[in-house]
């Protein structure tokens, strides 16, 4: 699989400081990474960009997102809008995708035409996440900030050390979501032998219910 012609991947992150620490998986892309910008110009340029790739390509959208849409950028000066959804989903057709965003193991479901496609759980990567989950559902998750931040450089490790994999031609496409689980259970089991972490059950059980909600579907 030669991923490293013209035109044969791009990933993409919509600016926004919350997803920063995603970067480390962009930038394994090099020239292929593209960090969209606050306005409407640089959204547009993005999808055009999408619309060029050449068939069988691989898509990674790095940010945020929901059970119907993708997520702009946002900062100060540029509202969060929706960004891709149903409606403009054919620049997927017949690529690979990766969507690392939350609820996108539903949204996935709303999209056709793609080759393979992968999506995600409700990631909580945030102290605000953590609040956010317990309005809508009751479960308060204790976690100390250095937790949190372990667990997002838990998946950032093992997303990006299965596309580095990819990149060197060792596996397919097809077996991302395989290797992710495998990086994601070492992960997982370094957790519960360090006794320095205060609530290293419930940071491991945070990170097998990322392996557990990741979604990946077959489409042609």
């Amino acid at each position: 699989m030669a991923i490293n012609a013209q035109n044969s991947l791009l990933c993409i992150r919509p600016k926004d400081l919350t997803t920063d620490f995603l970067d480390p998986i962009g930038d394994i892309f090099g020239d292929k990474y593209i960090i969209v910008d606050d306005n409407d110009e640089a959204h547009a340029s993005a999808l055009s960009r999408l619309q060029q790739l050449h068939p069988a390509s691989i898509i990674i959208f790095l940010g945020h997102g929901s059970s119907t849409c993708l997520h702009s950028a946002k900062t100060e000066s540029y509202k969060q809008r929706d960004f891709i959804t149903k409606d403009n989903n054919d620049i997927f057709v017949n690529n690979n995708v990766l969507l690392l965003t939350c609820r996108s193991e539903q949204l996935i479901s709303r999209f056709n035409g793609y080759k393979d496609i992968i999506g995600f759980g409700n990631i909580i990567s945030s102290r605000e996440e953590i609040s956010q989950e317990a309005e809508e559902t009751g479960k308060f998750r204790t976690l100390e900030d250095n937790e949190i931040e372990t667990f997002n450089k838990s998946f950032v490790y093992a997303i990006r050390t299965s596309f580095e994999l990819l990149l060197s031609e060792k596996i397919a496409f097809s077996q991302i979501p395989q290797y992710i689980s495998f990086f994601i259970n070492k992960c997982i089991n370094n957790i519960l032998r360090d006794q320095s972490f205060k609530n290293r059950i419930e940071l491991a059980r945070l990170l097998f219910e990322f392996r557990n909600e990741m979604k990946h579907l077959k489409g042609y």
